[in-house]
């Protein structure tokens, strides 16, 4: 194998990793939502709401629980979707 891309960090002896793209996580709502007049939604203002997120395993759903984590705050995952 000479190159290859993966959304998961990897940790190998023999492997290097360098960051293609630096990937913006998106918070989608209807407008009347109350954080829709923000200009900027943290985690912490997400822990208050029921959340739709990917399911587990997929690249959008490990960078969201990442960010959950490292805020150390539960996700309140009302629905899990596949695509």
């Amino acid at each position: 194998m000479d190159i290859g891309l993966t959304a998961r960090e990897v940790d190998h002896a023999r492997i290097r990793t360098r960051l293609l793209r630096d990937d913006a996580l998106q918070v989608v709502m209807q407008p009347s939502h109350p954080l829709a007049e923000q200009a900027r939604t943290s985690i912490t203002d997400l822990a208050a709401h029921p959340l739709i997120l990917f399911t587990p395993g997929s690249a959008t759903r490990r960078l969201t629980d990442a960010a959950f984590r490292v805020a150390d705050i539960e996700p309140m995952v009302m629905f899990e979707a596949t695509t």
